[in-house]
C-alpha cells in the first residue's frame, strides 16, 4: 500500500511511531483530552452535550462527529497497547 495510512491502519504501530504518525487534528484531540478532561468518557460526554445543545466545556476542532470517531480509535489504541498517549514520554511529540 502506498500513501498515507488511515488511523485504522496505524493502530498496530508501537506507541512512539503511532504518535509521530498522528495528524495535527488527531494530536489536538489527545492534547485536549489530556489537558482539559480526565478521561475519554468525560470528553465524549462534553461533545455529546454540545451536539444535544446542553451546557458544554469546550468547542473542539471543527466537526464533533469526526472528533468522536477519532476519540474512539485513540481510546481503543490506548487500551490495546496499555499506554496513555498524553503521557510525559509521548507528550513531546504532541505539543
Amino acid at each position: 500500500m502506498t500513501g498515507i495510512l488511515s488511523l485504522d491502519e496505524r493502530l498496530t504501530l508501537g506507541p512512539e511511531e503511532f504518535v509521530r504518525s498522528l495528524t495535527k487534528e488527531e494530536k489536538m484531540v489527545i492534547w485536549l483530552k489530556g489537558d482539559l478532561y480526565e478521561s475519554w468518557q468525560g470528553m465524549r460526554d462534553d461533545l455529546q452535550a454540545r451536539l444535544n445543545k446542553r451546557p458544554y466545556l469546550y468547542l473542539l476542532i471543527e466537526t464533533i462527529n469526526k472528533d468522536l470517531e477519532v476519540m474512539s480509535k485513540l481510546e481503543a489504541y490506548e487500551l490495546k497497547h496499555n499506554v496513555d498517549l498524553f503521557s510525559a514520554e509521548l507528550t513531546r511529540d504532541i505539543a
